[in-house]
């Protein structure tokens, strides 16, 4: 199971916890829990929103895995110790992994491809 702990830029403001969950679908701008498809957070304008209130990061301790899924992309799964979201960009490990594009896909430069989906899960094992 994974846990998801959104950031304010508020240091007075508590983190949100969300989870423990299967995994989760991030789908363009929006994160999704991977097998009831609920909306577990949306991206806007630089920040991702919760029920209204606003965070700028995402953090999830793994060990994860990360599908590429809905495009053509060798190796299509990553493995990571520690997964975030800031600002439009995935990171493992802390090194940039993804990138949410202008097309709302996530261009993954290590896969050299776009895709629709990255689906974040507990690593097996």
């Amino acid at each position: 199971m994974l846990t998801l702990l959104f950031t304010s830029r508020e240091s007075t403001d508590t983190p949100v916890k969300i989870g423990p969950v299967p995994g989760v679908r991030i789908e363009g701008n929006t994160l999704r829990h991977a097998k009831s498809d609920a909306v577990l957070a949306q991206w806007d304008d630089h920040v991702w929103v919760i029920d209204g209130k606003r965070y700028y990061r995402a953090d999830c301790a793994g060990p994860v895995t990360i599908n590429l899924e809905g495009c053509e992309a060798t190796p299509k799964r990553f493995a990571a110790e520690h997964f975030s979201l800031y600002d439009g960009m995935v990171y493992v490990d802390r090194a940039v992994f993804a990138q949410l594009n202008s097309s709302n896909q996530w261009y993954v430069p290590r896969a050299s491809t776009e895709c629709p989906q990255l689906l974040l899960l507990p690593q097996e094992g």
